[in-house]
């Protein structure tokens, strides 16, 4: 069952938990073997993510919507692995999001997030 439930992506994973007690037991360890974590169809609170990105070696591809999230959530967000990291909505995050990014991520590859849009309608908002 477990080999089944790896397949899905994250947000039907957790739908499967909430099925019975069977399956929340199949998926408990399925995050800490996910290579992708894709998860834009919701901006996910900071307590909810912490229980899901968990220490993975695995985990080479992040997409998250980060709307419900802050600066505050950048430990639980990058991970060494990653390859790809993608950030929608990170509209209160700061220039420190890419610092540590550079720090912590040696093996990225692709990086996309709306950090620098959002510092260029700041620019031009105080001219």
């Amino acid at each position: 069952m477990a080999t089944i439930i790896s397949k899905l992506d994250v947000s039907s994973i957790c739908a499967v938990t909430l099925i019975s007690k069977t399956f929340r037991i199949s998926t408990q360890d399925i995050f800490h073997f996910l290579p992708n974590f894709h998860l834009l169809e919701i901006a996910a609170p900071i307590d909810r993510l912490r229980r899901l990105l968990v220490p993975n070696a695995s985990l080479r591809s992040l997409k998250l919507d980060c709307r419900r999230l802050n600066e505050s959530s950048i430990d639980c967000i990058l991970q060494p692995g990653l390859v790809e990291l993608s950030l929608r909505n990170c509209y209160k995050f700061s220039g420190k999001l890419l610092s540590e990014v550079g720090a912590r991520c040696k093996h990225l590859r692709l990086l996309s997030t709306c950090l620098y849009n959002l510092i260029l309608y700041r620019l031009f908002k105080c001219l």
